[in-house]
């Protein structure tokens, strides 16, 4: 899975973020996908504009968790917009979990 994210710093000291994921490889199945993205200490609640799948806002670990049951060849790309008060190198590093069908290498 090809994981970008792009943040956009605004004047006001805000950041436009945008997530975006793409299964490359057609033939896995992911389960369970949780995509965590570290926040700023701001105290703000992000602004949540487009999402695919759900999304819960952690505030005791200023971490917004993007949820997808599955990612498949039919759900093989989404994405994650919000907006925050913060800087470009909050939002470092993303963690991501998942469950897969079969192993990545092959390995019996």
């Amino acid at each position: 899975m090809l994981l970008n994210r792009w943040p956009n710093e605004t004047p006001n000291g805000g950041c436009d973020v945008n997530v975006e994921y793409e299964l490359q490889n057609r033939n896995f199945v992911l389960k369970d996908v949780q995509i965590m993205v570290p926040l700023s200490d701001s105290g703000q609640i992000p602004v949540i504009g487009k999402f695919d799948g759900d999304y819960q806002f952690d505030n005791r670990k200023t971490t917004l968790i993007w949820t997808l049951p599955v990612v498949d060849q039919t759900n093989s790309e989404g994405a994650l917009e919000f907006t925050i008060l913060g800087k470009s190198v909050d939002f470092f590093p993303i963690q991501v979990d998942f469950i897969a069908e079969t192993s990545y290498c092959d390995i019996k």
